[in-house]
């Protein structure tokens, strides 16, 4: 195994490694990057100049991958490999999501099985704006005040896929297959990681209230919540560079994008989601 260089993210939240091959990951290698993320709510890796498929082989070593509902977005091939961007076809299409992850959240938060991790490659950013902020949900669990942690700890949150594409994609066409493969679910709002460590789950865009909540005030209290969890104290600022790979835990963090001037400037990322294992 070549040897890695592990360090904390100055000013972070996470972890930076540097000088790993992921062109043909090895299983070693792989594995010692699970550890450092296991332990990590994010994991940064630098310089992985690597095709697509190299991508996918890594993000199969550390989880099951899940194939993406906007199948349209994707790699051709590649069903996992969900594509953002700006940039359009030789059609005048685009080429995949552009502006996606506005506003702060945790990905997947619609599906059953929760997301354990996304991972996104840059291929191409701009030399300024399109940065992602991460928040440290256990690190905020953790200030809250005992008086909210007793409120909180029995908290279900319901999310509705259909109630998120209508609003945030008001000209989208669902298909009759997306509402049957994506009925509404319900998460606990605390989770817990393996090593018993409390965080907030949670995001906004797909939910759609609380349980013993109207779903206005539902909305509203997580609106509220979001505030504090995205205090300076608890975020990460990440200044994407080519070939940054970075790895999060959806379970233990939000995010969010933010914007660049795309009249200028060209985005393209690849992104993975890595299924919670089942327990």
């Amino acid at each position: 195994m070549e040897k890695l260089t592990v360090s904390p993210i100055k000013g972070g939240i996470g972890i930076e490694i540097t000088h790993a091959d992921l062109t043909r990951p090895a299983a070693d290698t792989i594995a010692a990057i699970r550890r450092v993320y296991d332990d990590n709510p994010i994991v940064v890796l630098r310089d992985q100049t690597i095709p697509v498929d190299s991508y996918v082989a890594f993000g199969k070593g550390l989880g099951e991958l899940l194939p993406h509902t906007r199948l349209e977005y994707t790699v051709p091939g590649h069903p996992e490999v969900y594509v953002l961007t700006n940039k359009k076809k030789e059609d005048g299409t685009m080429l995949g999501v552009h502006l996606d992850g506005l506003g702060w959240h945790s990905d997947g938060t619609y599906l059953q099985r929760p997301l354990a991790a996304t991972l996104l490659h840059a291929l191409e950013v701009p030399p300024e704006g399109g940065d992602t902020i991460f928040a440290d949900t256990c690190a905020a669990y953790e200030n809250l005040s005992e008086e909210m942690k007793v409120k909180v700890e029995d908290m279900v949150v319901v999310y509705d896929f259909v109630f998120y594409m209508q609003t945030r994609f008001p000209d989208y066409q669902i298909t009759d297959k997306q509402r049957a493969e994506n009925p509404e679910v319900r998460h606990r709002l605390v989770q817990r990681s393996p090593t018993g460590r409390p965080g907030l789950y949670m995001s906004n865009g797909s939910a759609r209230g609380i349980d013993g909540m109207t779903d206005e005030d539902g909305r509203a209290f997580l609106r509220e919540l979001t505030q504090f969890v995205t205090r300076p104290e608890h975020v990460y600022r990440h200044h994407w560079q080519p070939g940054d790979i970075v790895i999060w835990n959806n379970l233990q963090t939000m995010h969010t994008a933010t914007l660049y001037d795309d009249t200028r400037y060209e985005r393209l990322l690849h992104r993975l989601w890595i299924q919670a294992e089942v327990t």
